[in-house]
């Protein structure tokens, strides 16, 4: 990924990933959450993430 299309990536997103990380680990912990996020992102090979292919997991605690 360019550092064009990620600044326009880090734009879009990062205040919605802050406000998520605030509501659930508070502001304290937010900006490192939010940091930690795009770093992951940024450092993640192209059409994946470093830890391989993500599936969603459903743990049943939802309730749904």
């Amino acid at each position: 990924m360019s550092r064009g299309a990620f600044a326009v990536l880090f734009d879009r997103h990062a205040p919605a990933i802050y406000r998520y990380a605030a509501q659930r680990m508070g502001d304290h912990r937010a900006e490192d959450i939010m940091s930690e996020t795009f770093l992951v992102a940024f450092g993640a090979p192209a059409g994946g993430t470093p830890y391989g292919k993500l599936e969603p997991y459903d743990d049943g605690a939802s309730g749904c």
